[in-house]
């Protein structure tokens, strides 16, 4: 494995962000934890709520998470949860599109590549929306771009992620 890190420091610019459109209540969706084998996920501490949504005939999944245990008002810590929990869901969309998911253990998945751009700094102690869409999928490999935003709805993060999504035998 191998793993590249760039920092920046802050610094006057330009600042613009997209908002969720219509992101919902996450208040008002069963909280129904992982959606797929991951025993280093502590249930207890991470809420997990997603709507699944196929209305514009193309797959978007709209994972709402938030840490529940206690965490430092560090930052870094922060986006350090936001880096765990995108990586654990990011990969499963590639299988949502074909009415598959990492529950029914049709297929192996793992993530492969993954790159995360934090565009503002997040709470990961508060709601987030990680929205998520499969642009592409083939020869056991599924590609996968994310958006996370804060509970304001402001955009915090993109990422695009690409994993393995090969058939068991």
């Amino acid at each position: 494995m191998t793993a590249a890190a760039q920092f920046s420091a802050s610094a006057v610019g330009p600042e613009h962000a997209r908002h969720a459109v219509s992101p919902g209540d996450p208040e008002q969706l069963p909280a129904n934890g992982p959606i797929g084998p991951a025993p280093a996920v502590p249930l207890d501490e991470i809420d997990i709520r997603t709507d699944d949504d196929w209305s514009t005939g193309e797959f978007v999944r709209r994972l709402w998470w938030r840490v529940t245990a206690p965490l430092p008002d560090d930052p870094r810590v922060h986006a350090c949860a936001a880096v765990y929990v995108t990586d654990i869901y990011g990969i499963d969309p590639v299988l949502a599109v074909h009415h598959h998911s990492m529950t029914d253990r049709s297929h192996r998945t793992a993530t492969t590549d993954s790159s995360i751009w934090f565009h503002r700094p997040i709470r990961a102690d508060r709601w987030n929306l990680l929205e998520s869409r499969s642009p592409a999928a083939a020869r056991g490999r599924g590609l996968v771009t994310l958006d996370l935003y804060d509970a304001d709805a402001v955009l915090t993060a993109t990422l695009v992620q690409e994993g393995l999504a090969v058939v068991r035998d």
